[in-house]
């Protein structure tokens, strides 16, 4: 799983100042910026990273924190990597089914067609819920990992 620090980023007349990433190989896990909100930068970073020294602005700011409900939703709703999780879940679902097959199933509710529908996109969703899972917390509710819009 991922833990999940806020800084701020400082902008002065030369640079901006922000978390400086250890150096990768191109196969390794990396810090992921997911979002900012409210002038504050959220990143994941995997537990197999350590963050190295960072500079004094970025310290004084620096902070792992602990994910409530409603901050976990604003990232969810907010960060890029999630929407494209999020997109990628749908594309998934439309793999198999399309919009109209979906409706078709919910207005017939034949319990066999039903379940298969319903086993294959808990599927899809599970796979979203656990690529999210890797970014921003290891209880991403059923809800949020089905909020695909």
């Amino acid at each position: 799983m991922a833990k999940i620090y806020s800084f701020r980023k400082i902008t002065d007349n030369f640079t901006t100042h922000t978390v400086i990433e250890p150096n990768y190989r191109e196969d390794e896990e990396r810090i992921v910026e997911l979002c900012t909100i409210d002038g504050i930068t959220y990143i994941s970073v995997p537990d197999n990273i350590i963050l190295s020294k960072q500079s004094e602005h970025v310290t004084t700011t620096l902070q792992e924190i602990v994910l409530t409900d409603e901050l976990r939703k604003k990232i969810n709703d907010v960060s890029p990597h999630c929407k494209l999780i999020n997109q990628r879940t749908v594309e998934n679902i439309r793999k198999k089914y399309s919009l109209n097959d979906e409706i078709q199933l919910l207005r017939e509710t034949l319990a066999d067609q039903l379940g298969e529908y319903n086993a294959y996109v808990e599927e899809c969703v599970e796979q979203g819920k656990q690529d999210k899972e890797k970014l921003i917390s290891s209880n991403i509710s059923e809800k949020d990992s089905m909020d695909l819009s």
